[in-house]
C-alpha cells in the first residue's frame, strides 16, 4: 500500500482522494492476537474497503499518514473503532 498526493494505491488499484467520502481505524483483540484495519468509504455508497495493516512494513505510521493526506484532501476521519473478537 502507497499513500501519495494521487491517493491510496493497492493492490494495483489506485483510489483517487476525491473518490473518498470517509475513513476509519478498527482495532480487532481477541485470544489469536490484535488486528487493525483501515477501513475506506466511497462517495458513490459502494461498499467500504477494509485494509488489513498488521502485515505492511510500516504498519504503525499509516493512520498517521492517512490524518496527513486526508486533512490535505478533506476526508473526513470516522474515529477508531475497537471491537472484541
Amino acid at each position: 500500500m502507497e499513500l501519495n498526493h494521487e491517493g491510496i494505491k493497492y493492490k494495483g488499484s489506485c483510489y483517487a482522494w476525491n473518490t473518498l467520502r470517509s475513513y476509519g481505524i478498527r482495532e480487532e483483540t481477541g485470544e489469536s492476537g490484535s488486528f487493525n484495519y483501515l477501513i475506506l468509504y466511497f462517495n458513490d455508497g459502494g461498499g467500504a474497503l477494509e485494509i488489513q495493516l498488521d502485515w505492511m512494513d510500516n504498519n504503525e505510521s499509516i493512520p498517521e499518514q492517512m490524518a496527513v493526506y486526508a486533512k490535505a484532501f478533506q476526508v473526513e476521519f470516522d474515529g477508531v473503532v475497537k471491537k472484541e473478537v
